[in-house]
């Protein structure tokens, strides 16, 4: 009698879990169940360091890791669009009203948080990335100037100095009939 009363108990508290799970039952349970969720979340008014963010992150990444592919290929396009809505709820919450919350708060600290983590990010990555700039200048750099001057080496062959020449003459003809023109009509008006 133990044996089944543990038994009993036991299956009973899977069923629980298994009841609690965010993925549901079926898919509109599942859509439901997020939708809730993400209502939860945005209702909590959190900044975006809160630290209840570990939890509910937690929960999002089980819907989206675990749940959503179960119930992928159930989905509509509607459902598909009520998901990804809600989704986008979820990280415009945490990155966008979290944050907003978060330098309404405590505006100058995140303020020189962000100008530090620039600073180190020059300390660090900037010079890594100026190091690369120097090798690229010294290998492919040199390699572009040199391809540049060939270019220009070769149209500067190919330019045939009498047609410019001739060229150039007949453009100064015509400035000069041009001017002729002007000033035989400025006497005529004279």
């Amino acid at each position: 009698m133990r044996l089944f009363i543990t038994l009993v108990f036991a299956c009973s508290l899977v069923n629980c879990s298994l009841l609690q799970s965010p993925c549901g039952n079926d898919k509109d349970e599942f859509l439901y169940n997020f939708h809730k969720f993400v209502k939860e979340v945005k209702n909590e008014d959190l900044t975006y360091d809160d630290q209840s963010w570990e939890d509910f992150d937690l929960t999002f990444k089980k819907f989206t890791k675990e749940c959503y592919p179960t119930y992928k290929e159930e989905l509509t396009r509607a459902d598909r669009e009520e998901y990804f809505e809600n989704t986008m709820g979820y990280y415009v919450t945490k990155y966008g009203e979290g944050l907003a919350k978060q330098f309404e708060d405590e505006g100058e600290v995140v303020i020189e948080q962000i100008r530090e983590s620039i600073e180190d990010w020059f300390d660090n990555e900037g010079k890594d990335l100026e190091r690369k700039i120097e090798e690229w200048v010294e290998t492919d750099g040199k390699e572009l100037g040199r391809k540049l001057e060939e270019t220009f080496k070769k149209l500067e062959e190919s330019i045939d100095e009498e047609k410019i020449e001739d060229a150039l003459k007949r453009f100064g003809e015509f400035l000069e009939g041009i001017e002729i023109n002007i000033e035989s009509k400025e006497n005529r008006d004279l």
